[in-house]
């Protein structure tokens, strides 16, 4: 696997490109997952959208248009930073909207199935 850091719109991205061999191109397979983000920290690797501030803590929005596949988290619950809180299926892929930090979900603004729109938002933590 080879990892690149690309420039879009004076955004940098961090992505990781996987060789696949003839044998596994021809066999159909479930979507394979990207993970890009801004690059926020030489640590952070998941996909997560970029954090805005509110009163009570922060609110974590869509990075993109797409649909709610999962919901990995409830109101209350405890989260450490980079914990997977919901999936968004976007172009047939899934992406993982991770915590940015520790803490405690206050709410969760979507439901599995919603379609939400880029910069909607997800949570709140």
């Amino acid at each position: 696997m080879n990892n690149y850091e690309v420039e879009i719109d004076g955004k940098l991205y961090r992505v990781t490109i996987e060789e696949i061999s003839e044998n596994e191109r021809s066999e159909p397979k479930e979507a394979v997952q990207t993970q890009s983000q801004p690059q926020q920290s030489q640590e952070q690797t998941q996909a997560s959208p970029a954090p805005t501030a509110t009163s009570g803590g922060e609110s974590v929005t869509a990075p993109m248009p797409g649909n709610i596949y999962k919901v990995q988290a409830k109101a209350g619950q405890a989260v450490k930073e980079g914990e997977t809180v919901i999936v968004l299926e976007a172009m047939k892929m899934e992406n993982e909207i991770v915590a940015p930090a520790d803490g405690t979900i206050s709410a969760i603004n979507v439901t599995e199935g919603q379609a939400v729109e880029a910069d909607d938002v997800l949570f709140e933590l």
